[in-house]
């Protein structure tokens, strides 16, 4: 029953060498069905999962967004289990009509790399279908 199922989203920044500055800015641009896009407020690599949910519930193309956040970095994990220097990981996931279709990172968040990975949806009782498609950063 695809009224059960949520786009999601998931968004991970990397950097294998050095912890980036505090202070380094980006926003994202997201087309919802192709026709609509929309811009965040300026966000923080090191911003909390609420921070970014705040900013994505500004917009107005769904009914709600959920974000979780992962922190991977070898500072707080020292499993070695796919970690880096600086590895953060946020999961979105958008209830309403409208499906996130493109999610660009728009600033110079260099030399941290992101990855985005558009998940066919989610259902509600939490499994997950697999991803849609996986797109890297753009070349440095």
């Amino acid at each position: 029953d695809s009224s059960n199922l949520i786009p999601s989203v998931v968004i991970t920044f990397e950097e294998s060498s050095t912890l980036p500055n505090l202070n380094t800015p980006f926003h994202l641009n997201i087309d919802f069905d192709g026709e609509i896009t929309q811009s965040t407020g300026t966000l923080s690599l090191y911003d909390e999962a609420n921070r970014l949910e705040i900013e994505l519930n500004k917009l107005q193309h769904h009914d709600y967004v959920s974000v979780s956040r992962e922190d991977h970095s070898a500072i707080f994990d020292q499993s070695s289990i796919d970690t880096a220097v600086f590895k953060i990981i946020y999961r979105l996931s958008f209830y309403g009509t409208k499906k996130p279709t493109a999610i660009n990172v728009i600033g110079d968040i260099e030399p941290v790399i992101h990855n985005i990975a558009y998940l066919d949806e989610i259902s509600l009782d939490g499994s997950r279908l697999g991803p849609r498609k996986i797109r890297p950063s753009p070349p440095l």
